[in-house]
């Protein structure tokens, strides 16, 4: 089962979260790997889903469905999921010959529109049934993992021309440039995911072992397929799977093949800039958001299993947030986490630096989690605005606090809770669910050495509701926990203006949780990872 970012809103205010099924290749005229099927489901079963999603009941790319348990009339092999392709033999008679054994790499479906027909789930079923329990697919190996963050990740880019040759203008030549650097662009997609890794991640162009024919490239990385439907008045199912089946039909090959991430690039043909699959390779751009390097960070995040990567999604050189720096296992060497003792009182002084200063100051974590003994728990950074993530909109120089589910180890969604200048201070009341139980967070004092690091000393206060804490309260007061999680879907052409989701960063970043709609939903078989941006 394929999922996108969760809540992003839309361009056009529509609802446009979606769950999706991976179809088999054995399922499907030509062996094409990679197709989908939308499940069309009630409002109730929508939420239903997400809320598995998000307590890690439903993994994406992993769960499976029963759709045995769906009336006849629904299931997967009505017309092999397909429409208007009756079989192999009449298909090859609109073309030349082809060997059944090959029908996957002999480009048989050239010039027919691939249409499949949605899954239609009863309003009346309760959709937890259909989980098939403790079945998950261990072909791919979990995005969850220090190893699957770090490393050589060849990158395919694919600029897509439609039926009517709407198309992006830019030149492949330069879509290279924006995305890998290859002629000079001084921050894209590899240059910012390598210094946010301290160099242990590295987004090549292409296949990076020649494994397919150099000349199908147009430039670097990249390479261009033309469908044969309209970017408009398609559903969103049907325009990916008519890329997917032309992309396989170019390389000769299954996706994702030899790629660790696939980027799809569209003139106009969704409500929101962008979206990808989590726990999955695909993320696809609208218009000119491919080159906004924080949506490609953010779309990347949810392919890598994160949540809500980042504060706010518009801006250049900036990192992930505390939840998902904790997560993401890039500074495992500079985490620490505070577990509050028993005893009713307790005071601690931590000092932390920012992601920015890293490698300046290899003295002090860089993320602390504070442990409440439940699986919610809170992530405080200092969002330092300088170098690598300079280009900030919020929080500028301030202390993060950030709450996130899953112990932080895996996709949640996040939520921020404050940002906080020198002196001021934030409390977590009932902490860990017991009554009476708060943590205080003070920013105490900012250190700013010659090197150009600063040091954040960060009081940790723990008191029960009759005492109080060793400093009184700001005059004013810092931001409340925002009402609504910091959204990890699809990311939308419109910039949030809510400092509710936004979790700092000059640039406001809002983390936006994964959607609904563009990871592959449920499916009977090992589902499809995939992710979407707001």
């Amino acid at each position: 089962m394929l999922a996108p970012d969760l809540d992003s809103p839309s361009i056009d205010g529509e609802d446009d979260e979606i769950f999706q099924c991976t179809i088999d290749p054995d399922d499907v005229p030509g062996g094409y790997a990679g197709l989908t099927r939308k499940l069309d489901l009630s409002r109730t079963q929508k939420h239903a889903f997400t809320k598995m999603w998000k307590e890690g009941r439903l993994v994406p790319g992993q769960t499976k469905l029963k759709l045995a348990e769906i009336d006849e009339a629904t299931e997967m092999g009505e017309v092999a999921g397909m429409e208007e392709v009756e079989d192999i033999e009449d298909v090859a008679e609109m073309g030349e010959d082809v060997d059944e054994t090959t029908v996957a790499t002999d480009n048989v479906l050239e010039g027919l529109p691939i249409v499949v027909s949605n899954i239609q789930i009863p309003t009346e079923l309760d959709v937890e049934d259909l989980l098939v329990d403790g079945d998950v697919n261990r072909d791919r190996e979990l995005q969850t993992s220090f190893g699957s963050h770090v490393g050589i990740k060849p990158t395919l880019v694919v600029k897509v021309f439609d039926v009517n040759d709407k198309a992006r203008s830019e030149t492949a030549m330069q879509i290279s440039d924006d995305i890998f650097g290859t002629n000079g662009d001084p921050v894209n997609l590899r240059s910012q995911m390598s210094a946010c890794s301290m160099g242990r991640v590295d987004f090549v162009p292409g296949d990076n072992n020649n494994v397919i024919d150099q000349g199908l490239y147009d430039a670097p990385g990249v390479i261009t397929v033309k469908i044969d439907i309209s970017l408009e008045n398609n559903s969103r199912t049907d325009i990916e799977n008519a890329i997917t089946a032309k992309v396989q039909d170019k390389l000769q090959m299954k996706l994702p093949g030899p790629y660790k991430h696939v980027c799809t690039l569209l003139r106009v043909a969704m409500s929101n800039a962008a979206y990808a699959y989590v726990n999955n390779y695909i993320s696809v751009y609208q218009g000119k958001y491919y080159k906004d390097v924080a949506v490609s960070m953010h779309e990347i995040g949810h392919n890598f299993g994160l949540g809500n990567p980042h504060y706010e999604d518009d801006t250049g050189k900036m990192c992930y947030n505390p939840a998902k720096n904790w997560q993401i296992g890039w500074y495992n060497d500079r985490k620490k986490m505070l577990t509050p003792p028993s005893q009713a009182s307790w005071e601690t002084m931590e000092t932390i630096v920012g992601i920015a200063d890293y490698q300046k100051n290899n003295m002090f974590p860089v993320v602390l989690k504070l442990e409440t003994g439940t699986s919610n728990d809170y992530f405080v950074g200092f969002n330092r605005a300088a170098g690598i993530n300079e280009d900030n909109k919020e929080a500028d120089n301030q202390l993060t606090i950030v709450q996130s589910g899953k112990n932080g180890d895996s996709f949640s969604q996040s939520w921020l809770k404050a940002t906080l200048k020198v002196s001021d201070q934030y409390t977590l009341e009932n902490f860990g669910g017991v009554s009476g139980t708060n943590i205080v967070i003070i920013l105490d004092s900012i250190d700013k050495q010659r090197d150009g690091s600063w040091q954040a000393n960060v009081k940790v206060i723990k008191s029960s509701s009759k005492s109080s804490p060793s400093r009184k309260p700001s005059a004013n007061p810092t931001r409340p926990p925002t009402s609504k999680p910091t959204s990890a879907t699809p990311t939308s052409s419109s910039k949030s203006s809510s400092a509710e989701s936004r979790t700092g960063g000059s640039d406001g970043d809002q983390t936006t949780m994964p959607k609904s709609t563009p990871t592959t939903e449920p499916q009977a078989k090992p589902t499809k990872k995939r992710k979407h941006h707001q």
